[in-house]
């Protein structure tokens, strides 16, 4: 998805969408000699029993539905999201409260997978988080017809911790359609985790790395391509990146996914 790149490195990545999302060239791999199968994505995400308490995070990702100013948007201010915007094609019915407790608990197990698990996520408003980063979750869509459905800070070593991001959820109501609750829940968690990666310094992996490593592979979330079918299913991260390159090991500002495929920069 659209990045705005924050920090002082900026090899490897560009955000450009185009159809639902781009990446720019230049990233390597190293391939296993086989393809390992795509765990997590199963539709039974076991609940994140780990994460931290929000004061005693590191990184502090606050979802913001109420609309309002936005580094990343700077000449308008954002509407709220209004859940009512969504067509539910089972029937179900759901209040504004529930629907974004239920997105908070899917966007906290995709993100439950990272070392260290640092990271914990809130709903707030974003005034009130200044040294955190901030994801806003609007019922507007991108200027200009923009094709994309969130942007962010890319923040390579998570070297800041007030990043922002944006979610265009009118782009993303009027391009789905009609779908079940599970499946909204799923392309608004989906989204946001992947600006939320961009913001601790995960890339858009190269396309045949992720063809050739993973049996699986639209259930990658870094992926810079997706469709709205695939939105619509459970993703996770699967590729190891190195999200600090230069450093060794897990430290404060370098994050690795538990279990994941090895997936390095050439």
């Amino acid at each position: 998805m659209l990045m705005r790149i924050k920090s002082v490195h900026t090899r490897c990545f560009l955000g450009l969408l185009a159809g639902v999302l781009m990446l720019a060239t230049g990233c390597g791999y190293v391939a296993p000699a086989e393809k390992v199968p795509s765990p997590r994505t199963d539709g039974s995400v076991p609940t994140c029993g780990h994460a931290p308490l929000p004061d005693d995070a590191l990184t502090l990702i606050v979802l913001d539905w109420d609309g309002g100013q936005s580094p990343l948007v700077r000449d308008k201010v954002l509407t709220g999201f209004d859940v009512t915007s969504l067509k539910l094609a089972d029937g179900k019915s759901i209040t504004q409260g529930e629907f974004e407790t239920i997105v908070l608990n899917r966007v906290s197990e995709i993100l439950c997978v990272l070392d260290p698990m640092d990271v914990a996520v809130i709903i707030g408003d974003g005034g009130d988080y200044l040294d955190s980063t901030v994801i806003h979750i609007t019922g507007d869509a991108p200027a200009d017809n923009a094709k994309h459905i969130g942007q962010s800070h890319f923040d390579l070593c998570n070297e800041h911790l007030d990043d922002s991001g944006v979610i265009w959820g009118g782009a993303l109501a009027s391009r789905i359609g009609g779908a079940t609750l599970d499946e909204w829940v799923n392309a608004f968690a989906n989204t946001i985790a992947h600006e939320t990666g961009h913001t601790l310094g995960f890339f858009h992996p190269d396309p045949d790395a992720v063809q050739r490593l993973l049996l699986s592979p639209s259930t990658e979330i870094m992926r810079a391509h997706t469709n709205t079918e695939d939105l619509l299913k459970p993703q996770a991260f699967l590729l190891d990146q190195d999200t600090c390159p230069g450093t060794d090991g897990v430290g404060d500002t370098s994050y690795r996914v538990t279990g994941g495929v090895a997936y390095e920069l050439q």
